[in-house]
């Protein structure tokens, strides 16, 4: 009889821990629906969060992109521009006498005709300058110019020095060169 009772407490005692763990399992479950629920109600606004933030990094890496597509292509500019200056100097050191006479003309002719300036000359055109308007000019020769000429009236010079027109004016003439080559208006 002992057996039996002890047998029923034990019983009793299993099912009874059978049935908390049954609860157990049940509540947990319960809590995992619900939790899985309510991540599912979330679901929509986390991927609409994700997209957003996607297309905004997507259009900040674009707009970085562009950033620096246009100063490679600023560059590759200036440096065409700076080139062509370089070369255009290169060419007005290194011109012939007689292109280097037609600019003197030029430049006579379209200053003041009533007073005739003393033309200084570099020393490589000296004797061709001399020759050519010594009959009606005081062609002198200037050591201080290593490109070039002045023209000196009796109250101001005008001065056609390569290197001081292409250090000194380097900035006009690069926006002038931009906006001729590049159809870029804005650095006029």
């Amino acid at each position: 009889m002992m057996k039996d009772v002890l047998s029923a407490i034990e019983k009793r005692h299993q099912e009874h821990q059978d049935s908390i763990l049954l609860e157990a399992q049940t509540r947990a479950n319960e809590h995992k629906e619900s939790i899985l629920e309510e991540y599912d109600a979330h679901l929509p606004e986390k991927r609409k969060e994700i997209e957003r933030q996607a297309r905004f990094r997507k259009k900040q890496g674009l707009s970085l992109l562009e950033r620096q597509n246009k100063f490679a292509l600023d560059q590759v500019k200036n440096d065409t521009v700076a080139r062509l200056l370089d070369e255009c100097k290169e060419y007005f050191t290194s011109m012939s006498s007689d292109d280097f006479i037609r600019i003197v003309q030029g430049a006579l002719d379209r200053n003041d005709q009533t007073f005739k300036p003393r033309i200084f000359v570099e020393q490589k055109h000296f004797k061709a300058v001399q020759k050519h308007f010594g009959a009606n000019y005081q062609v002198l020769e200037a050591h201080s110019l290593t490109s070039g000429f002045v023209l000196a009236y009796k109250t101001y010079d005008i001065s056609f020095d390569v290197d001081q027109l292409f250090s000194y004016r380097r900035d006009i003439l690069s926006k002038w060169a931009m906006a001729h080559l590049y159809e870029d208006t804005q650095n006029v």
